[in-house]
């Protein structure tokens, strides 16, 4: 027993003497040097880094979204334009399968997803402004819309929410089978800024679609036809020869959530990309190239930690960028 008791003493100490020995970091010997400071927009800007004992070397190159000044400040810029895409699929041809698609904005719809509601609103049509697929068999090519602004509809000025919608309606007395489905699916609205940053306000499953129908429950509609909202596609179908409606005119409408969009958007504060972790081996240079000219601050952060103390150096380099001739 004392033998063992005496082990774990001398296991114990060195474990201590070891977390003294690391717990505090000697200083850094970072540095970062350019062989010259103006370059031209697609020239290689080589930094070469000298020291070796940094474990972490973070970097800003001074371009929008990634400078050092805005690393603990949100970046305010002006919305330059809303746009919005998605890929549609359209029910397989025939006399007997038609469908029509529409699809509209509305900045009065007033959040409840009734029928009622839907109806009272201002919907105007966007229909026009984009690419529908055509018709064919399922699993063909989905097509893609285009991608179209729809600032013009939106008052950015006041901030009024909107609202996007589809409706699909296909007319009934028909004979025969018919296969009258119509998917839509890989929606994107995003923003785009005067600093030209484009901001991705929602995906498809972002816009968090709701289906209205002029008298069924949500419950009433997947009895009663295919129509359905799943992980990755929005599907309108018609109503199953099981159902009471079928052969009857069909109408479906799916509705977004509501979205508020100002003249102004709050983008954040700034990140800065990570060259080295501790795993990694020392670095010796890092190169850069700038897409647009202009004058840029350039910040390393060269940092070693341990759990009670902590050493850090930041370099900062000033690089001019000309236009190319």
């Amino acid at each position: 027993m004392k033998k063992i008791f005496f082990a774990w003493t001398v296991i114990s100490l060195t474990w201590i003497m070891s977390c003294q020995k690391f717990d505090y970091e000697k200083a850094l010997t970072f540095d970062v040097s350019v062989e010259k400071t103006t370059f031209k927009v697609g020239e290689p800007v080589v930094f070469t880094i000298t020291g070796g004992d940094a474990n972490q070397i973070s970097f800003y190159s001074g371009e929008l979204g990634n400078a050092y000044e805005y690393r603990d400040k949100n970046r305010v810029d002006e919305v330059k334009d809303v746009h919005f895409s998605f890929r549609t699929h359209n029910t397989p041809p025939g006399a007997e399968n038609d469908v029509n698609h529409d699809l509209f904005i509305s900045s009065d719809f007033n959040g409840n997803y009734d029928y009622a509601s839907v109806s009272a609103a201002t919907w105007t049509p966007l229909t026009d402004l984009y690419y529908w697929g055509e018709r064919g068999t399922w699993q063909n090519v989905w097509a893609h819309s285009g991608t179209q602004a729809i600032t013009d509809f939106i008052d950015l000025e006041s901030g009024k929410p909107f609202y996007l919608a589809y409706r699909v309606t296909s007319p009934g007395g028909f004979t025969g089978s018919v296969s009258r489905n119509f998917r839509v699916q890989g929606h994107s609205l995003m923003v785009e800024t005067l600093g030209q940053n484009y901001i991705v306000l929602a995906n498809y499953a972002g816009m968090q679609w709701q289906l209205v129908h002029p008298f069924l429950t949500p419950a009433e509609i997947a009895e009663n036809s295919g129509t359905v909202i799943t992980s990755s596609i929005f599907l309108f179908a018609y109503y199953g020869t099981a159902s009471p409606y079928y052969r009857e005119d069909y109408e479906m409408w799916g509705v977004s959530r509501k979205f508020e969009i100002g003249t102004d958007i709050n983008l954040g504060a700034d990140n800065s990309v990570a060259l080295k972790q501790y795993t990694d081996f020392p670095m010796e240079s890092h190169t850069h190239y700038y897409e647009q000219p202009g004058v840029y601050k350039v910040v390393f952060i060269a940092t070693n930690a341990t759990i009670s103390d902590t050493k850090q150096v930041v370099k900062e380099l000033e690089i001019t960028i000309l236009p190319e001739e």
